[in-house]
């Protein structure tokens, strides 16, 4: 699941204190995209954020994300934070529109599903220019109603680089750079820098793809 965020994807389902984090090879540093993993693909993404004030770790999720079919895919993230006041949540998204000629790929999606959660919807699009993703959507945290956008470049076969904004001051802007070690395993280095009030944060993923 990787067509429109070049290398591989992405999302402490709200890292820090609001920005939410979707699993790799389908998102990047900060929002979701119109991408699914290829049918019986894992993805086995381990996550961790550290707050530049202090250098200690305040999120650590273990993502992970399945191929159901060639348009659905599901996961479990596990939060092994130590304030983590839910430990397991579950995601879903569903590619409903395939991109053809001019027009882009459109997905549905829903994550932060866990006892006395509140689930998080979306809507995802995303256009290929000559390698270039460009990702645009909106989603509904706290009771609001945000919209979100991103690029993502591929500069070689193992190094992209993606920018991406979740509009609201409770939400962050992120930017990272990802290197892939192979077709199955890659390394995301971003960096999320708060819309208002808060701390930034570097995130890192882990991803394996196994299966399929």
């Amino acid at each position: 699941m990787r067509p429109c965020r070049p290398a591989l994807l992405t999302l402490c389902l709200f890292a820090v204190s609001h920005a939410p984090a979707w699993p790799s090879f389908t998102g990047l540093t900060l929002i979701p995209t119109a991408e699914t993993l290829a049918r019986g693909a894992l993805l086995i993404e381990p996550q961790v954020d550290l707050s530049t004030s202090s250098g200690s770790a305040e999120c650590r999720i273990y993502n992970t994300q399945a191929g159901i079919s060639e348009r659905f895919e599901a996961g479990v993230d596990i939060d092994a934070s130590k304030e983590a006041a839910e430990r397991v949540f579950l995601n879903a998204k569903y590619v409903f529109l395939s991109p053809a000629g001019n027009r882009p790929a459109a997905a549905i999606g829903v994550f932060n599903v866990g006892r006395g959660l509140r689930a998080v919807p979306y809507v995802a699009c995303c256009k290929q220019l000559s390698g270039i993703g460009l990702h645009f959507g909106g989603v509904r945290t706290e009771s609001r109603s945000r919209w979100f956008a991103g690029v993502s470049m591929q500069v070689s076969d193992k190094v992209s680089f993606m920018a991406d904004h979740i509009a609201g001051e409770e939400n962050y802007s992120a930017f990272g750079v990802e290197y892939a070690f192979s077709e199955r395993v890659a390394l995301l280095l971003g960096e999320q820098l708060p819309n208002g009030a808060g701390d930034p944060c570097i995130t890192i993923h882990l991803s394996v793809l196994v299966g399929q």
